[in-house]
């Protein structure tokens, strides 16, 4: 008995349409790759590219180890303890971190 007389003209037709589907959906994804690609390539290679200033990037550099929560609070800290805002207080915490290493190191 041949293949072809087992499949029924309406299987063979939902076969053409599940395969259009199918590629019509690796289709978009694959340009929405194309789309996002640059975003994907560049900002994988700097975590912190999003940060503005170069002392947020270099604040998050040296406290990169901690949490989220550990560096804003650390953050609140100086901002208390100096009493600013905390572009400042992130350049106290990273001379306050370099001083500390000379000392030790």
């Amino acid at each position: 008995m041949y293949l072809a007389t087992l499949v029924t003209p309406m299987e063979g037709a939902m076969h053409y349409i599940s395969v259009a589907v199918v590629g019509a959906g690796i289709g978009m994804i694959s340009f929405w790759i194309a789309i996002n690609a640059r975003h994907f390539w560049f900002r994988a290679s700097e975590p912190f590219a999003l940060l503005q200033t170069e002392t947020e990037r270099q604040f998050h550099r040296v406290f990169a180890i901690m949490t989220n929560e550990r560096r804003q609070s650390l953050l609140r800290f100086y901002m208390e303890k100096y009493e600013c805002g905390p572009q400042d207080a992130m350049l106290f915490a990273v001379e306050d971190r370099e001083r500390d290493i000379r000392r030790c190191g």
